[in-house]
């Protein structure tokens, strides 16, 4: 089975989840770039 995770979506107080966790059971993710979600820090 595999899990994809969305992350770098969340930054500062709007934290959306673990995302360290999300990646130790994730077999691929997509990485917000900036456009809809993220900040510099973040990404």
């Amino acid at each position: 089975m595999e899990l994809h995770s969305d992350i770098g979506e969340g930054f500062d107080n709007w934290t959306v989840a673990d995302e360290e966790k999300l990646l130790s059971t994730s077999t691929d993710a997509a990485v917000a770039c900036g456009f809809h979600a993220g900040d510099p820090d973040t990404i």
